[in-house]
């Protein structure tokens, strides 16, 4: 037997499953409670609005310690545990990779906080990072949403 003709024979398996009244009874109903408590339940939590403070969070990479515990889980023991070889580098690459990016993604909590937000070099929009450029941008469209009916409008313009 064929590859088309075994993956013909599966999806008319499945036809049939998706055509029985007891599946969809089935499905909709955990869908329809998946939905419910999965999306709903943000609906009955208490008034949570508002900023988080992250004036007190600051993350900073520790090289070192990076370096010596690739060191270590490679067997190279406590003696050479602060040895630059290429899988040190290579997970020193990963951190600072990650790193910039948390830089760039919410430059808040990283630990030049304070001197990121009085650079006069650095631009107002990296200074508020993605999250805040992002945040930023959505309350502004929500904002500004047009008020105007567009039954309304079009009825005063357009005659016809």
């Amino acid at each position: 037997m064929s590859y088309v003709a075994k993956t013909y024979e599966f999806i008319e398996k499945l036809q049939k499953l998706f055509n029985k009244k007891l599946f969809s009874v089935a499905f909709v109903a955990i869908a329809s409670m998946g939905l419910f408590f999965g999306v709903m339940n943000a609906y009955a939590q208490e008034n949570t609005t508002g900023t988080v403070d992250v004036s007190n969070v600051s993350i900073s990479p520790d090289w070192k310690g990076i370096k010596a515990f690739i060191n270590l889980a490679n067997g190279l023991g406590t003696t050479k545990k602060d040895e630059d070889n290429m899988g040190s580098q290579g997970s020193l690459n990963i951190a600072n990779t990650a790193y910039t990016t948390l830089a760039i993604i919410a430059p808040d909590v990283t630990a030049g906080a304070d001197e990121i937000k009085n650079d006069s070099d650095v631009p107002s929009d990296m200074k508020q990072g993605l999250l805040g450029f992002t945040s930023n941008a959505s309350n502004y469209a929500y904002n500004n949403y047009p008020s105007v009916g567009v039954g309304s409008h079009l009825a005063e313009e357009w005659v016809p």
